[in-house]
């Protein structure tokens, strides 16, 4: 984790406005220095950009927003195409199944909700593929 963390503070220092990299650089630094990752999300978060639907998921990481009010936010900000729906929702679902996972708690089915989008181009939908094949091999394990 500790190469990715150099690889994913290059990615973020490119664009601090995009609230993905600000994901992906806390979901790293959470394997390696968990205490210090919820302070660097919060301070990360200030710079966000309201353009993006990932800056109300660093919202709900940061419990500003409950499920239900994210939930809320993502009809109000997709538009009335069913595709950004889905990518939206796709997003949603994965970033919540990652917390969930964090927290210890394991949550297939969003992992699934995240899949069944079938928005394959997104990095979300893929790592949610990887994240249900490895508890998929966790579960034959034991």
């Amino acid at each position: 984790y500790n190469l990715a963390e150099q690889d994913f503070l290059a990615f973020y220092q490119r664009n601090k406005s995009d609230p993905y990299r600000v994901l992906w650089l806390y979901l790293n630094e959470l394997k390696f220095k968990p205490a210090e990752a919820q302070k660097n999300l919060a301070q990360r978060a200030v710079g966000l950009s309201q353009d993006y639907w990932g800056t109300y998921i660093v919202q709900y990481y940061l419990g500003k927003l409950s499920v239900q009010e994210l939930q809320a936010k993502a009809q109000q900000f997709a538009t009335k195409t069913a595709t950004q729906y889905a990518e939206i929702l796709t997003e949603t679902y994965f970033y919540l199944a990652k917390q969930k996972l964090n927290m210890g708690q394991i949550d297939e089915a969003l992992f699934k909700l995240a899949v069944a989008n079938q928005v394959y181009n997104f990095v979300e939908y893929r790592f949610a593929v990887f994240e249900l094949s490895k508890l998929g091999q966790q579960a034959q394990a034991e």
